[in-house]
């Protein structure tokens, strides 16, 4: 089996919601099973810089000090670092095979836990990763789940009558919205102006987090992360 090579950072994932590729605009941003954070390429934030070095070390430097690293440093030649569907960043090496370092508390291979910008989630949908479920209900309120048991929720029930949607706004305001879109029942409070990319995540170890300039979560991890610092996080 190949030297394990993968990261199961889901905090770091706040610094990369999008990539630093030459095509792209973005400096600060990389997208799950979108884009690749090739050999010598780098993600910026102000003064913070997390670069891909050429000897497959993934290090990130707050002006020009390393502060942390996946201590992957000459474990391969070439390697790239991709953001995974299920929110996992993975560093393989030039022949693009790689193996987990860490597990994940769920298992799930088809996960839909992403609503992306400007995306809805309708009542009787939900967002899902193995046994957690986001789901917009019938009656207007928003719940998480935790194998069938209510962990966190909006407490909107019967306030928007039926039929409500939430949805990911570009300004960075996560919405619930009454069916005809003219009420505002729930906001998480996140508006900051202007249009960007934002992702709201249901995260492996349950928390959910809207990654972008400004982040909320609902607090329901249940599990600590290994990375600190790095996110910068607002609690409701």
């Amino acid at each position: 089996m190949a030297r394990p090579l993968s990261l199961a950072l889901l905090m770091l994932s706040a610094l990369l919601l999008g990539l630093f590729t030459p095509p792209c605009d973005a400096t600060n941003i990389l997208y799950r099973d979108y884009d690749t954070l090739y050999a010598g390429y780098s993600i910026t934030q102000d003064n913070y810089k997390l670069t891909m070095q050429p000897d497959c070390n993934l290090v990130l430097y707050d002006n020009g000090r390393r502060i942390w690293s996946s201590n992957t440093g000459n474990a391969g030649r070439a390697c790239h670092a991709t953001l995974e569907r299920d929110g996992r960043l993975v560093i393989y090496p030039d022949n693009g095979v790689g193996d987990q370092q860490e597990s994940t508390p769920v298992d799930d291979e088809n996960p839909n836990n992403i609503l992306g910008t400007d995306e809805i989630l309708y009542a009787e949908s939900s967002l899902t990763y193995g046994h957690y479920k986001l789901a917009m209900q019938v009656d207007c309120n928003l719940v998480l789940y935790d194998k069938g048991d209510a962990a966190w929720h909006t407490n909107t029930a019967g306030k928007g009558h039926r039929d409500c949607y939430l949805k990911m706004q570009s300004n960075g305001d996560l919405v619930i919205y009454s069916k005809n879109g003219k009420h505002r029942l729930w906001s998480s409070g996140t508006h900051v102006g202007g249009h960007k990319n934002y992702n709201l995540v249901l995260q492996p170890n349950r928390n959910v987090v809207i990654y972008g300039p400004t982040i909320f979560h609902t607090n329901t991890t249940t599990m600590k992360s290994a990375i600190k610092g790095i996110a910068m996080v607002t609690e409701v």
